[in-house]
């Protein structure tokens, strides 16, 4: 059974007691509803509900101020909005998250997606998530195991900036030990007006090997991305796939994507460096551009 409310005004005991009556709950849905402030699955509080409900998506909810989660079942997790207050209890299915917080307080919730998440669901194989703020000013720490079970990384960023120094690379390279998968979404934007003045970009060897296949898409062939490739070429020390593609990468939610198509200074770019991937690219990895 599948529940969908959306633009709906609802207090807590309203969803509480609606919850409680759907015995059959698999995947709960809330996208821009108002008049929740607290949500809780699972546990006391969300009666017959709990024992079925696998995914959960919370989209645009601007009341909700906390997301408390008690529940065996649960495998996946969607929300987007500001960060609020997370709590995960008794979660030991919920193994894909994705993760998108708005800009008022997008900062903070990149941190807390790259740092505290990984102890709250030690669990986690899979996690996505979007940035649209510079990864360039993030405080990020110098722990290393945070995420010791995530096979697979979903990052996009917007914009990614040409100053960008590239620390938070080298950080998650450190920060998931186990990660199989890296895939970089609609990350770079091309300058076309401006002339960037070289940024000296001094990154720790970070050697990673696990990580066997990198994709990235939205790929213009700018320095910094350059240098950006260059980094993982020298520290994913057991690649053997890498795929890079000019047309950008759009999540749409519940494992949807959807490609745009890359704007012709984009495509001529890209043509422009391929034949520089060829030889930065070790003759042991299999390149594909497209």
């Amino acid at each position: 059974m599948t529940l969908e409310l959306r633009k709906v005004c609802i207090s807590d005991e309203l969803l509480h007691n609606l919850l409680s009556n759907c015995f059959l709950l698999e995947k709960l849905s809330l996208i821009q509803c108002q008049g929740p402030f607290n949500l809780n699955i699972g546990g006391s509080g969300s009666g017959s509900s709990q024992g079925r409900l696998k995914f959960l998506c919370i989209k645009c909810c601007p009341t909700l101020n906390r997301i408390e989660i008690s529940s065996e079942s649960l495998a996946s997790l969607e929300y987007t909005g500001i960060l609020i207050n997370f709590s995960f209890k008794y979660v030991r299915n919920l193994t894909e998250t994705y993760l998108y917080f708005s800009t008022y307080n997008g900062h903070n919730g990149v941190t807390y997606a790259l740092t505290r998440l990984g102890s709250e669901i030690p669990q986690l194989k899979k996690l996505n998530f979007l940035s649209v703020k510079s990864m360039n000013v993030l405080k990020l720490p110098n722990n290393e195991l945070v995420f010791t079970n995530v096979k697979l990384l979903i990052l996009t960023i917007y914009p990614f900036q040409d100053e960008d120094r590239l620390i938070w690379i080298a950080y998650i390279l450190r920060a998931f030990p186990l990660l199989q998968k890296l895939e970089l979404n609609q990350l770079f934007t091309p300058n076309f007006i401006k002339q960037t003045e070289m940024i000296e970009r001094l990154l720790a060897e970070c050697p990673h090997e696990i990580l066997t296949e990198v994709e990235i898409n939205g790929f213009n062939g700018n320095q910094h991305e350059v240098e950006l490739l260059s980094y993982l070429l020298e520290n994913l020390v057991k690649l053997k796939t890498l795929v890079i593609d000019s047309c950008p990468k759009i999540y749409q939610g519940c494992n949807s994507w959807v490609y745009e198509e890359a704007n012709s200074w984009c495509k001529f770019k890209n043509k422009e460096v391929s034949d520089c991937f060829h030889e930065l690219v070790p003759k042991a990895i299999n390149l594909i551009v497209q």
